[in-house]
């Protein structure tokens, strides 16, 4: 993968002329915190990493297995740190932060945090709120066992951690964050660790409603073609990262980050660059309204112009334009009125992605040619390029700045690579090579990935779609990439009160594909009094009566993993014989079945059941 990574790199800067990546240092005056640690000597304090100990100080996160905790923990080993963490379930994110050095458990106890005693006046971290079964047995997200989780008491405990970090989908009750309590030993959000790890960085932040995974590790991998050693925190396992983790700690001040709107994670972040994609009412657990939505935008904005940075955003989104009314911000989208548009977007017949021109201020810039399908594949791509363009167009000018300033200080650094004071410094020369980095991005897993395929009749696809738009956008990418296939959908709804609150919405969405399987609710933040069988039964099998007498499309309410595959399955099966027959007395191609498997749930893993059942 390093060495595909490298290849990559190379065709980026062989088509403008760039060359090899190394790196020079010119001394320039900065504050303290805004240097980049490179030992871990430094102190240990709120203002960043760094260590009080000659020995690497320890961190221990609390849901190690998130995609958002676990991108945290790989940094914090790039950054010296020694890391342990636990989660209730083994999963890929945990396995990569292994695999890179840190110690994990599964299961809780208060010994993994130097606890004497599994009993300390907590649970254990087996949430009874996530063991809700139905009339079949347990919901769609992957089994717990009902019994708690403990180690063997001849197990050597674990020194005690100079701090923890806790995932927000941790019970406050956490045997584990109990005992640190109890020792005096710090404890962090996930957004208040990110504060810390991006102090004195170069901050690109991507916040929106949607598309913040897909754009973020475009805008990362882009900018890691064009030579910069830059750090990201990514929501997904990004393909072109080593081991396809969901984060990487470079030596460059660059430092992207997905920005997450819940919770407020991202109000501790001041970024130099902004990308505001799109803003919509989602979260109902913890925002009642859009205009909840709307206002913590417009705080996130404000923190922006505080730290002097730039704000990119979409200026066909009428909730992004209230945000920034009465501010100066750079526009993209496909309207007139923007500073950068995508234009005569069309369908490639060879990939069923997506062609497009970019302009800035109606003048021609480049033509891009994505693998992805969709209007919102076109939307993402677009603002990675501009975000990368206004990154390297600044960070040009500072090493300009810096390389002919006399007055720099000798106490201080800033890392200048030779793409930053290469002479092909074009602006035309940044187009061609931010277009090759863009086309040649392979994506992110769980974004409308292709899990495989059987001849060229049946595609089976993984996507983390969990909103309604986002449902409703995955299905029309799809039926550009396979023109007239007959679409198979299964949905996991993702929290009570978001399915309770947008079931409509979704069952639209889903009338989009031709039949549709609905499980029951991934309960991801488990709200106790929506917990008897019967509530949670009428959500999945309200959306299948909706589908059906409103909208004429046929479908399966699932209670279990097993009844989801089984019934694709037999569907796929059935609708292949059927067109098999059909072919047979008619000419011409014959329509192709896609399963396109949809849920955020931890454990939701439909679509290989799918596949490999197929395949069998």
């Amino acid at each position: 993968m390093a060495a595909q990574c490298v290849v990559r790199a190379a065709v980026v800067r062989s088509r403008v002329g760039y060359p090899r990546v190394s790196k020079s240092r010119v001394r320039v005056s900065a504050s303290p915190a805004s240097r980049r640690r490179v030992s871990v000597a430094a102190a240990f304090d709120d203002t960043g990493p760094g260590p009080t100990h000659h020995t690497p100080p320890s961190i221990h996160f609390l849901g190690i297995g998130g995609a958002g905790i676990s991108a945290l923990a790989i940094i914090a080993l790039k950054d010296g740190y020694s890391v342990t963490g636990s989660d209730l379930r083994r999963g890929e994110h945990m396995d990569v932060v292994e695999s890179l050095g840190a110690v994990c458990f599964v299961g809780h106890d208060a010994r993994n945090v130097g606890g004497d005693d599994v009993d300390v006046g907590g649970d254990n971290g087996v949430d009874h709120r996530d063991i809700i079964k139905d009339g079949k047995g347990y919901t769609c997200g992957e089994r717990l066992e009902e019994t708690k989780i403990t180690k063997d008491p001849t197990e050597t405990k674990r020194p005690v951690p100079d701090a923890v970090v806790v995932s927000s989908a941790v019970p406050k009750d956490n045997v584990e964050l109990v005992w640190a309590r109890r020792r005096g030993v710090p404890i962090y959000t996930r957004s208040q660790w990110l504060k810390r790890s991006t102090a004195g960085k170069s901050v690109v932040a991507v916040a929106g409603t949607h598309g913040k995974t897909s754009t973020s590790a475009m805008l990362a991998t882009v900018l890691l073609d064009l030579g910069y050693d830059v750090s990201a925190v990514i929501g997904g396992r990004v393909r072109q990262f080593p081991n396809r983790a969901n984060a990487i700690g470079g030596t460059d001040p660059l430092f992207v980050v997905e920005a997450d709107e819940y919770d407020g994670a991202f109000l501790g972040l001041s970024p130099e660059i902004a990308l505001v994609l799109n803003v919509e009412f989602d979260h109902p657990d913890m925002f009642h309204s859009l205009e909840r939505v709307v206002e913590l935008f417009k705080r996130f904005v404000l923190n922006v112009r505080r730290a002097g940075g730039v704000v990119v955003a979409n200026g066909d989104d009428e909730n992004v334009v209230d945000i920034l009314q009465g501010n100066n911000f750079i526009s993209f989208g496909f309207g007139e009125s923007n500073d950068w548009r995508a234009t005569d977007v069309t369908t490639n017949q060879r990939t069923g992605g997506s062609d497009f021109v970019i302009t800035k201020h109606n003048a021609f810039v480049t033509k891009v040619s994505l693998k992805q399908p969709g209007r919102f594949a076109v939307y993402n791509a677009l603002a990675a390029f501009v975000a990368a363009s206004v990154a390297v167009t600044r960070r040009r000018e500072s090493a300009q700045t810096f390389t002919n300033s006399e007055s720099v200080g000798a106490d201080s650094l800033i890392m200048v690579t030779r793409a930053d004071k290469s002479t092909n410094s074009r602006p035309q020369d940044l187009y061609i090579a931010l277009t090759t980095a863009i086309e040649t991005h392979t994506g992110v897993e769980r974004r409308l990935q292709l899990i495989g395929q059987i001849n060229d009749s049946v595609f089976v696809y993984d996507d983390y779609a969990h909103h309604p738009t986002a449902v409703r956008e995955v299905l029309a990418g799809v039926k550009q990439r396979h023109a007239d296939a007959f679409i198979v959908a299964v949905f996991q709804p993702h929290t009570f009160r978001r399915t309770s609150l947008m079931s409509r919405e979704f069952t639209k969405a889903l009338a989009s594909a031709d039949y549709s399987i609905v499980t029951t609710v991934f309960d991801a933040r488990p709200e106790v009094y929506l917990v008897t069988d019967e509530f949670r039964k009428e959500f999945g099998e309200e959306m299948i009566r909706d589908l059906t007498t409103e909208h004429g499309k046929k479908g399966f309410f699932a209670r279990t993993h097993e009844e989801a595959t089984e019934r694709a399955v037999a569907e796929v099966r059935q609708t292949v014989r059927c067109i098999e027959a059909s072919a047979s007395q008619e000419k011409g191609n014959k329509r192709q079945v896609i399963v396109l498997c949809l849920g955020a749930g931890v454990g939701f893993d439909a679509a290989k059941r799918v596949f490999k059942a197929l395949s069998e």
